[in-house]
C-alpha cells in the first residue's frame, strides 16, 4: 500500500513539474534561474499539500474504523506534525500566482502574512497535540476522534482564507 501511495506521489510531481513549466501549452515557456527556484518551490508544496492531505485522510478513516492500526495512525501524526513545523518555508515570496504557474495559493497569503503566519502556527500546535494524542496507548477513541476533527478544521479554516477553492474543471474564488 505505501508503494502504491509512494508512486501516486511521484506522479503528482511529475505531472505538477510539467504543469509547471508550461509543457502542457503550444510553447514552452523559458524560466530564469530565480523563476526556477520558485516554480520548484510551487512543486514542492503541492507533494507536501497532498502528503498532509493523504495522511489526515487516512487517520480520519483510522479514527472511524472498528479496528484502528494504532501504530499506522501514530506513523501519519507524526508525518503531519512534522509537516507543519516547516509550512512557512513553502511559501517563499513570489511563489504566487504572479509568477504565471498555476497555484492555488492566493496573493492573500503574502499580503496578509501575519494571519498567514498565525495559521500555521495552529496548525502546529493540534499538530502537535495530534501527534501526542495518536501516540498515547490510553487515548480513547473519542479523543482521537475529536483531535482529528481539530487538526483538519485548522487545515479547513486557513484553507478558506488563502486558498483557492477548486471545482472539477475551473477555479473558483472563495
Amino acid at each position: 500500500m505505501h508503494r502504491r501511495r509512494r508512486l501516486g506521489f511521484v506522479l503528482v510531481a511529475a505531472l505538477t513539474t510539467c504543469a509547471a513549466c508550461g509543457e502542457h501549452e503550444s510553447a514552452p515557456r523559458t524560466l530564469t534561474a530565480e523563476q526556477q527556484v520558485l516554480a520548484d518551490a510551487i512543486v514542492s508544496r503541492r507533494y507536501k499539500m497532498k502528503e498532509l492531505d493523504v495522511e489526515l485522510k487516512n487517520l480520519r478513516d483510522g479514527v472511524s474504523s472498528e479496528n484502528p492500526d494504532r501504530h499506522a495512525m501514530a506513523f501519519g501524526a507524526k508525518t503531519v506534525r512534522s509537516h507543519s513545523r516547516g509550512q512557512l518555508d513553502w511559501f517563499p515570496e513570489g511563489s504566487g500566482p504572479e509568477l504565471g504557474i498555476e497555484t492555488l495559493a492566493k496573493p492573500e497569503i503574502w499580503q496578509n502574512w501575519a494571519d498567514f503566519e498565525a495559521a500555521a502556527d495552529d496548525f502546529e500546535a493540534v499538530s502537535d497535540e495530534l501527534a501526542t494524542v495518536m501516540g498515547d496507548p490510553d487515548a480513547t477513541p473519542a479523543e482521537r476522534s475529536a483531535q482529528v476533527k481539530a487538526t483538519m478544521a485548522s487545515c479547513n479554516s486557513c484553507h478558506a482564507r488563502f486558498r483557492k477553492r477548486v471545482v472539477p474543471g475551473k477555479e473558483v474564488e472563495r
